[in-house]
């Protein structure tokens, strides 16, 4: 089985804040097994440290709607999960 993961972040560098992690596990044909998507925590990322570039925040505002909600998602304080709890979640999904 392969996992494919994709992170949308608000840099480009290693401390980038992380605004969600998806994810999809393949079967060796190709086929789509199994998917995981979280937002994290905007607010918490921030909290301890990660970052926002400015580059980075200018092209995430010249997206589409759809794709900007990644943003709203992201900074709902009660609605999207702290990294390590997002973490925590992707790790429980990968050892489905």
């Amino acid at each position: 089985m392969n996992i494919v993961v994709d992170i949308e972040t608000t840099d480009n560098c290693p401390t980038a804040a992380i605004l969600s992690i998806g994810a999809a596990a393949l079967s060796s044909d190709g086929a789509v097994v199994s998917t995981f998507y979280t937002p994290v925590s905007l607010d918490n990322c921030l909290r301890i440290g990660m970052t926002v570039g400015a580059d980075t925040l200018a092209w995430w505002m010249e997206q589409d709607d759809k794709a900007r909600a990644v943003w709203s998602e992201a900074k709902e304080k009660n609605g999207a999960p702290s990294l390590r709890e997002a973490l925590c979640l992707f790790n429980s999904w990968l050892d489905e």
